[in-house]
């Protein structure tokens, strides 16, 4: 019976833990929503997916910009 009461009292430490854990995971979540609400207009997972599509999509058009200017560059300058 005591080990049965032990077991018991350790599985009650542990679902208190956990808890205590969840409240501190959504408490960071809520944290960097409001941050991301804050820095990029967005409120939900899905729009959240979109602007990293919106971003994704930028910088691979800044990135090709680069390049082309860089290679003009090379081709029109001395690099002497």
């Amino acid at each position: 019976m005591k080990d049965i009461l032990k077991e018991l009292d350790k599985i009650e430490q542990e679902i208190k833990s956990a808890k205590f854990d969840r409240s501190r995971a959504e408490g960071a979540i809520e944290q960097m929503m409001k941050g991301i609400e804050k820095t990029f207009g967005v409120t939900t997972k899905e729009q959240i997916k979109d602007k990293i599509s919106e971003l994704a999509e930028e910088l691979d058009s800044v990135g090709t910009q680069i390049e082309t200017k860089f290679e003009d560059l090379q081709e029109n300058y001395s690099w002497e």
